[in-house]
């Protein structure tokens, strides 16, 4: 491999970036305006009610960064924060109705995002962007580029992913000021 092949693979992923930037831009819920809070949403709707150190691990960000998105989601209704039954010095943020529909909705946006622009294309290159976008996640699963794998949660659903299941509840506590 040379460094014209990599020049060709940053553009592939460039390409493929900008697609997901298309695609994460459609439908924003109104007041959302963080990647961070999109993340959350995302998260919480895939895998359910989590601890704040699971979902902070889960999506790869200190914990103070997921309180504030958590904090700022449930000014906006769309998150709700409770104690753990467990461990009462735990957090367990989860989605309210409204922060259901919310995120359906938006998911359904960035699906529409994506079928819009490959619906412009021919079908041995829709196949072929399925093929290579599968083989990617094949290698990614493979070799990560951080310690934890990206999953599909479900192949029958259109692009739902998230992070691997693997939780801790290191963090938990850090995340108080969530509940207010």
């Amino acid at each position: 491999m040379d460094d014209k092949d990599l020049g060709i693979i940053l553009l592939g992923a460039q390409g493929w970036a900008g697609l997901f930037t298309r695609a994460m831009s459609a439908g924003k819920p109104a007041g959302v305006t963080a990647k961070t809070q999109i993340d959350v949403l995302v998260s919480l709707s895939l895998n359910g009610p989590q601890s704040m150190g699971a979902l902070s691990k889960r999506l790869e960000r200190a914990p103070e960064q997921t309180s504030r998105a958590v904090k700022h989601l449930k000014a906006l209704g769309l998150v709700a924060c409770s104690r753990s039954p467990e461990n009462h010095r735990v957090v367990v943020a989860e989605l309210t109705g409204t922060g259901s529909r919310q995120i359906a909705s938006y998911l359904k946006a960035m699906h529409d995002s994506v079928w819009e622009y490959l619906s412009g294309l021919d079908d041995p290159d829709r196949e072929w962007m399925l093929r290579t976008a599968e083989q990617t996640i094949d290698i990614m699963r493979k070799h990560p580029l951080t310690r934890d794998a990206v999953t599909p949660v479900d192949t029958s659903e259109t692009a739902n992913l998230a992070v691997s299941d693997r939780t801790t509840d290191v963090g938990d506590t850090v995340s108080a000021a969530a509940m207010e």
